[in-house]
């Protein structure tokens, strides 16, 4: 809805909702359902819209094409939001734990393995990890004679969207969607030519990475001609191997954004670097397992549901969203997968106007919806 079509609303309402004769709300009205189809029509040319206006009770006020399918597009965001603060409660936090297969003993040692359990926090980075870390040291932490090991169980093994959206169009390519991972799953690239040298590193440094630039070649670029670069990605163990070819001018810095194949893995990596900057002797590395039941929680690092629905709804962003959907589906019972799962929940809500699994963050360009259904839902 656009803004000129809000104000109308919310100019109007002053009037609607106070005191007054039932001749002046008729008035009221009048003039709200004018100034709604002057911006109508203002807009029309430029975009189809249906729309709607009732009361709390379902008065219907207004409507224009109400019944005229339409891609929702991201404004079914704000349905599974809703459908989230229902299901969670509007003080839920996303909670990612660190937890102990052994007791620390007092001379610092934990004679067992550490876990990094992901709770699906789709925002954590790498300063949250590094407070993670902090948070150890404080608590006595010295040495670890096990391995750190990541645990994003929490989430199905259906990462790609379009593995469990039944969408053909990918419509925006995202990493891959975890309940462990760190700075959105993806890690920058940075190639530096300079005095006839090609040299590459990662941000964030990590031993999860590594880059391979000796495909990369140094020419003589014409004015105006950008770098050519193709990039690759193979996973050997834990470590994410990342090819770069290609041309590039005698001097200059690019920057690669590329999605991690294996963020829990990477994750763990990362955090047990961390944790051996910080004073923490780590002699088992690094890896990925499945925490017990009975583990202890050492460190915690909580971020508000609110902090991610605002991240989803203020800049309309698709990794988070995806991210909701899977929390969604962890909760709901039942069969099936975590997408199919998290229909159940979007159907107590204005979600459920189109197909669960495709729509959460707006890109199933497939999906249509007539506002008159969404608000009957």
């Amino acid at each position: 809805m656009s803004a000129r079509l809000w104000g109308a609303l919310l100019m109007s309402g002053i009037t609607l909702w106070g005191r007054c004769s039932p001749a002046d709300s008729a008035a009221a009205l009048g003039a709200l359902q004018a100034q709604l189809r002057a911006v109508i029509e203002q807009v029309r040319a430029q975009a189809r819209m249906s729309v709607v206006v009732t009361d709390g009770a379902g008065r219907r006020y207004f409507e224009h094409a109400a019944e005229q399918p339409l891609v929702p597009a991201s404004v079914t965001k704000l349905f599974w939001s809703v459908a989230a603060l229902a299901v969670f409660g509007d003080s839920a936090v996303v909670t990612t734990r660190v937890c102990a297969d052994a007791p620390l003993h007092a001379d610092g040692t934990l004679r067992g393995n550490l876990y990094l359990v992901g709770g699906g926090d789709a925002l954590l980075s790498l300063q949250e990890l590094e407070e993670l870390a902090f948070q150890l040291f404080r608590r006595g932490l010295r040495r670890v004679t096990g391995a750190v090991l990541a645990d994003g169980s929490l989430f199905d093994e259906q990462r790609n969207r379009l593995q469990y959206s039944g969408d053909t169009d990918p419509v925006e390519p995202l990493p891959p969607i975890t309940a462990l991972g760190f700075e959105r799953n993806t890690v920058r690239v940075i190639l530096t030519a300079a005095r006839g040298r090609i040299s590459a590193q990662t941000v964030p440094a990590s031993p999860a990475f590594v880059v391979d630039a000796t495909g990369v070649r140094i020419g003589k670029a014409r004015r105006g001609q950008r770098a050519s670069l193709r990039v690759r990605s193979r996973v050997r163990g834990s470590v994410q191997y990342i090819v770069l070819s290609g041309r590039v001018a005698r001097q200059g810095t690019w920057s690669l954004s590329v999605p991690m194949e294996k963020p829990e893995a990477a994750t763990a990596a990362t955090f047990a670097q961390r944790l051996r900057a910080v004073g923490v002797r780590i002699e088992g590395g690094s890896g990925e397992g499945r925490c017990p039941p009975t583990a202890m929680v050492l460190a915690v690092w909580e971020r508000p549901l609110r902090e991610l629905l605002s991240v989803i709804n203020k800049d309309s962003d698709n990794f988070v969203a995806e991210h909701l959907l899977k929390l969604l589906g962890a909760r709901a019972p039942g069969e099936g997968t975590q997408a199919e799962r998290a229909g159940s929940c979007g159907r107590s809500s204005s979600a459920g106007a189109c197909r669960a699994e495709n729509v959460l963050s707006g890109m199933a360009p497939g999906c249509r919806a007539a506002t008159e259904s969404a608000q009957k839902t």
